[in-house]
């Protein structure tokens, strides 16, 4: 007999939504809620630089179950990223950006339209940059850009949500997946 399960409860805020919503939609925001200095949480990383060693930084902090990644004004680029996709964020991470009505704030990318690594003389096609592995996670404030503005042979996603519970998405611009910005399963 096949599981049951209910779809996962997601508030996708509107990009285009009136300055005055937003303000109010922000306010207290989860990154001043959650990376206040004054926050006292546990397993609290931040992130305040664009370099390449900070991707390998941002996987490791999402594998770990009851972490909150803190992207301060950061642009990471998964481009040329020597790593298995998708990242697998574990139970209970937050994944939170500086995006606000008037600051892009900080974003996850990648140039190439679809995820590749050559391995010796083959090339591995990956599909997805984020596959949400656990319950109870919120990603807030940042965009997530991939490079396939077309639909792709490879059936890109930026997230992969496949019977979780407890997924809280929200202020996040997302483009340039050729399949799915946010892609819901329940197998």
């Amino acid at each position: 007999m096949k599981r049951q399960y209910l779809l996962p409860v997601i508030a996708l805020s509107a990009i285009y939504a009136s300055p005055s919503l937003v303000k109010a939609a922000l306010q207290p925001s989860e990154f001043e809620k959650y990376c206040s200095l004054t926050n006292s949480a546990e397993n609290r990383i931040f992130i305040r630089d664009s370099l390449s060693a900070s991707i390998y930084l941002f996987k490791d902090a999402v594998t770990q179950p009851n972490t909150t990644v803190c992207l301060l004004e950061v642009r990471l680029d998964f481009s040329n990223a020597d790593m298995d996709f998708p990242i697998k964020v574990a139970n209970n991470v937050k994944i939170l950006g500086t995006r606000t009505a008037n600051n892009s704030g900080s974003s996850l990318f990648s140039k190439n339209r679809d995820y590749s690594r050559r391995i010796g003389d083959n090339i591995i096609y990956y599909k997805d940059l984020l596959e949400l592995d656990g319950d109870n996670i919120t990603i807030n404030g940042l965009g997530i850009f991939g490079g396939n503005y077309t639909p792709s042979k490879n059936h890109s996603n930026g997230i992969v949500i496949n019977s979780k519970i407890g997924i809280n998405i929200g202020n996040v611009e997302m483009a340039g997946w050729g399949t799915a910005a946010i892609s819901i399963r329940d197998n």
